[in-house]
């Protein structure tokens, strides 16, 4: 007996409360079998929650979905985003990005997470100056914990982290003024926890070791500089090494 039929046999064989507890020990493939099985397996099967912990679309000539269940990963290529919008619904951590995603993609694309389930977004490809305006309106945006950018964006898309706790951007160049923008920002937010921004520190100079010097700086082990600042609710620490800019809350 194959392993399809004897998932069915179990499926068709087992109480309807212990069918709903059933999904835990599924994983998405085998779901997919049985939905094949007949049609009263195909109601079953879809009837039962799934929670995703991590969803990855890249667009090329197709969007490729990269879907991992805490019981299996499982990967598949669709060509719409009408196959992807039910997967999305319940994922954790959502990966996106693409050359062919426009403003209006991104949008319907992270518009089909729920907020209440999300742990981060990541962005894979390029943000236009357009989509990041767009995407900053999305709930999901406003409300989600984490938020990772993997490629190099020319400036801060400071809208997109209107409310971010947790952030990590890579960045050709970080002006004097963005950099006091960040630390006047994130001094007066509630929710702030810790974000990096990847930047050369030689493209900062000389404004950044002046800031140093002004602010007592002091030498960790790694070679970076640390300052803590004060502001009127809390306390942060700005670690500056020779690659990146690290803000975190302490107070």
């Amino acid at each position: 007996m194959s392993q399809t039929s004897r998932n069915k046999n179990l499926l068709l064989s087992t109480p309807y409360l212990f069918q709903r507890q059933l999904f835990d020990f599924l994983s998405l493939k085998t779901r997919l079998n049985l939905r094949k099985c007949s049609k009263r397996c195909q109601a079953l099967v879809d009837n039962m929650p799934l929670t995703i912990d991590s969803l990855e679309i890249f667009a090329s000539r197709s969007v490729l979905i990269k879907s991992k269940s805490e019981i299996e990963t499982n990967d598949k290529i669709v060509n719409s985003y009408s196959d992807v919008t039910e997967a999305a619904n319940e994922t954790r951590r959502f990966f996106v990005g693409g050359d062919f995603l426009t403003s209006e993609d991104y949008c319907e694309l992270l518009s089909c997470l729920k907020p209440e389930k999300l742990q981060s977004i990541n962005f894979l490809g390029i943000i236009t100056k357009d989509a990041s305006h767009k995407i900053a309106l999305l709930e999901q945006i406003k409300r989600v914990p984490t938020i990772i950018f993997f490629n190099t964006l020319d400036r801060v898309p400071f809208e997109i982290l209107s409310n971010t706790p947790k952030f990590y951007i890579p960045v050709e160049n970080f002006s004097k003024f963005e950099f006091n923008r960040v630390v006047e920002q994130y001094l007066q937010r509630d929710n702030f926890v810790i974000g990096r921004i990847v930047v050369r520190k030689e493209r900062m100079e000389p404004w950044i070791t002046a800031f140093l010097m002004k602010n007592a700086a002091v030498k960790t082990d790694d070679g970076s500089m640390t300052v803590t600042l004060e502001g009127p609710k809390f306390k942060n620490t700005v670690n500056v090494g020779e690659r990146s800019i690290l803000f975190r809350r302490t107070i």
